[in-house]
C-alpha cells in the first residue's frame, strides 16, 4: 500500500484550534543554519528532495522557487512561509538532514531583511510555504504584493514543480520562468478551498476527535480499504517534535451512527478477547462519538520506528512491493508467531450446534440468493431447484459437535499488515467464539476471490477447484497440475500455505471442520459484487457436493 494522501484534504486541519495555531507562530520564526558546505542549485534540489519527501507527499500550498542574481555563487536554501504555516515539522527535519546553509523566516521578515541589505550576490533555492486565505480579500493582495516584491528582488526567477513517478517523487522536474503564471498559480492554490467530497465535514470531525489526545497540529495518513459493512479506515501518524523515528501508527475506523453500532461492538469485542491477554499489553483501542458517527483508534504492538506497512493484499498484488518474495512465508508467521493466534489456540471448547447457529451472523440468505438470480438469470422461484440452494439448506441445518475459540472473524488481506519488525491485524468487529477454522478459511476465500484474475474461464476455475477439495491439497509437498498459469500457481501456494495451517491445529479437523467452514464462507462471497462472484458460486458447488457426501446428507 503507497502512503498517499487523499486529494483535497489538507492535513494542517489537524488542529486543537485556531487560536492555538496563532499562539505557536506569534514568537519571531527566524533562524539561520550556518555550515561551510556551499552547492549548486541541481545538487542542493536533489539533496531537499530526497530528504524531505515524506513532507512534499503530505504538505499542501507549498512552491518551490529558483531565485538567483549571481550565478557564480552557490546556493542556500531558504524557507519562507506566511503568519498562518506550522513550521516547525518540517523545520526540524530540514535542519537535521541538509547540509547547505538554511534560512527560515516569514515572508514579511525576510523582505524587511534584503530591503536593507546588498542582495546583489545571492541565490536560493526557495521553499515558500503557504496556507490557504478563504474570503479575505485584504490579505490575499498582501500576499500577491509581497510575492511579487520578493520575485523582483531577484534576477532570475524559475518555478518548479515535482515529478512523480507511482507516488515517489523523481529528481528532475518541470519549470517555468513564467512570473505571471504563477502569480496567477499562487492565488487559485492559496486562496481557494478545495472541499474534498471522499472525507466530509461530520467525517473529518470524528477523525479529529479521535487523534485530540495526541496534541499536535499534523497527522499524517493513508486510506485503507473499508470492510463491507460501510465503515472507512485510515492509518495515521502523528507527526512529534522529536521526528519520524519516533511516530507511531495508528488505525482509526469510523462509520456513521445506525441502529446496529458495529463500531461500539467491535470495541465491547476489544475488551472482551484481546485487552488483559497475555501479550496484547501493547494493544490498545479507544472509541469516541459525535453526533452523526462513532469511531475507534487502534494503537498496535508494532514497531515505532517503521515508516511504512503494507496490507497483505498490496503484497500479494504487487510485485514490487518488498515482501512479495515472502507471501507464503508470511501466512506461517501470521499463524504461528503472533501473539493473538498463540493466545486464542489454548482457549478450545466443544458445542453440539446446528450450521445456522455457528454463522448465522455471516449468512444473509436473501441477499445472495437473490445475487444467485443475477448469475443464473433466473428468477427467485426459479432457483429453489438449483443443486446449490438445495444443497446449502441440507447443510445449513446438520448438527454436530464443534471445536469453538476465539477468532479474528474476518481475516482477509486487507485486514493484516506486516513491517520490517512483524505482522499485526486490524478490524476486529467479529471477533469473539467462533467455529476454529473460520480464520484459514475466511483468509483462503480472499485469496481466490480477490485475488485470482476474472479473465479464467468456468471450467479452469471448475478444474481447480476439483484438484482443492482433495485432501493432499493440506500438504506442502502438493503440486496442482489442474493450471499452467505462473500467477494462479503461485496464488495456490498461498492457499496450500493457509491449509496446512490449518490441519496443524489439534482442534481442526480435515472434513466436516474445514471444508464446513470453506463451503459457508465461500457461498457468503456470492454476495459481495467486489468479489468473483461466479467463481464463489461455482466453488460454492463443488464443496457443497462434497460435503453432502462426507456428511452423509441427502436432498428430498
Amino acid at each position: 500500500m503507497r502512503s498517499t494522501p487523499i486529494k483535497g484534504f489538507n492535513l494542517s486541519d489537524f488542529t486543537e484550534s485556531q487560536e492555538t495555531n496563532s499562539d505557536a507562530i506569534s514568537e519571531p520564526a527566524i533562524e539561520t543554519i550556518e555550515t561551510q558546505v556551499l552547492l549548486g542549485f541541481i545538487d542542493l534540489y536533489k539533496e531537499v528532495v530526497n530528504n524531505i519527501n515524506e513532507h512534499f507527499n503530505v504538505y499542501k500550498g507549498y512552491s518551490i522557487l529558483k531565485l538567483e542574481n549571481n550565478p557564480l555563487k552557490p546556493y542556500k536554501l531558504l524557507v519562507l512561509y506566511d503568519k498562518y504555516f506550522i513550521v516547525e515539522p518540517i523545520k526540524k527535519k530540514i535542519i537535521k538532514s541538509i547540509s547547505t546553509e538554511t534560512i527560515f523566516k516569514t515572508i514579511s521578515d525576510f523582505l524587511d531583511e534584503i530591503s536593507k541589505i546588498d542582495n546583489s550576490d545571492n541565490n536560493y533555492l526557495c521553499l515558500l510555504l503557504l496556507m490557504p486565505r478563504i474570503n479575505n480579500r485584504e490579505e490575499e493582495k498582501e500576499l500577491i504584493n509581497n510575492i511579487n516584491i520578493l520575485i523582483s528582488s531577484f534576477n532570475y526567477f524559475e518555478n518548479i514543480s515535482l515529478k512523480y513517478l507511482k507516488g515517489v517523487i523523481q529528481s528532475d522536474y518541470h519549470r517555468s520562468i513564467d512570473k505571471d503564471e504563477f502569480i496567477d498559480e499562487i492565488q487559485y492554490v492559496c486562496c481557494t478551498l478545495l472541499s474534498n467530497g471522499a472525507f466530509k465535514h461530520e467525517e473529518e470531525k470524528i477523525v479529529k476527535k479521535l487523534a485530540t489526545n495526541f496534541k499536535t497540529p499534523l497527522v499524517l495518513y493513508k486510506t485503507l480499504k473499508g470492510g463491507n459493512s460501510g465503515s472507512k479506515v485510515i492509518e495515521i501518524r502523528p507527526k512529534k517534535e522529536l521526528g519520524e523515528q519516533y511516530e507511531k501508527r495508528y488505525i482509526i475506523k469510523y462509520s456513521e451512527i445506525d441502529e446496529e453500532r458495529k463500531i461500539k461492538k467491535e470495541k465491547q469485542n476489544f475488551d472482551e478477547f484481546i485487552r488483559g491477554y497475555k501479550g496484547f499489553n501493547d494493544y490498545e483501542c479507544h472509541y469516541t462519538k459525535t453526533l452523526t458517527h462513532e469511531g475507534i483508534l487502534y494503537g498496535y504492538a508494532i514497531a515505532d520506528t517503521e515508516k511504512e506497512s503494507y496490507s497483505y493484499s498490496d503484497i500479494v498484488s504487487e510485485t514490487s512491493n518488498p515482501f512479495f518474495g515472502t507471501k507464503v512465508e508470511l501466512i506461517d508467521s501470521l499463524f504461528n508467531e503472533t501473539n493473538l493466534y498463540g493466545t486464542w489456540s489454548n482457549i478450545v471448547e466443544k458445542k453440539r450446534l446446528k450450521v445456522s447457529e455457528l454463522y448465522s451472523e455471516y449468512i444473509n440468505q436473501e441477499k445472495i440468493f437473490s445475487q444467485i438470480c443475477l448469475i443464473l438469470n433466473k428468477t427467485r422461484p426459479q432457483i429453489e431447484n438449483d443443486e446449490l440452494i438445495k444443497n446449502f439448506k441440507s447443510i445449513w441445518n446438520y448438527e454436530d459437535d464443534f471445536d469453538i475459540k476465539i477468532c479474528h472473524g474476518d481475516l482477509h488481506t486487507d485486514n493484516f499488515f506486516k513491517d520490517n519488525k512483524g505482522i499485526y491485524l486490524i478490524d476486529f468487529g467479529f471477533t469473539g467464539k467462533k467455529h476454529s477454522p473460520i480464520d484459514h478459511a475466511s483468509l483462503e476465500c480472499s485469496i481466490k476471490f480477490k485475488h485470482f484474475p476474472s479473465f479464467l474461464e468456468k471450467e479452469e476455475l471448475i478444474n481447480i477447484e476439483s484438484e482443492l477439495i482433495l485432501d493432499s491439497s493440506f500438504q506442502r509437498s502438493t503440486r496442482f497440475t489442474k493450471t499452467t498459469r505462473p500467477e494462479i500457481l503461485d496464488l495456490l501456494e498461498l492457499v496450500k500455505s493457509i491449509r496446512n495451517n490449518a490441519i496443524k491445529q489439534p482442534y481442526i479437523k480435515l472434513e466436516n471442520d474445514y471444508f464446513l467452514s470453506l463451503f459457508i464462507m465461500t457461498f457468503r462471497q456470492i454476495r459481495y459484487k467486489d468479489m468473483n462472484q461466479l467463481y464463489a458460486y461455482n466453488s460454492a458447488l463443488v464443496l457443497s457436493r462434497k460435503l453432502m457426501q462426507i456428511l452423509g446428507l441427502t436432498n428430498t
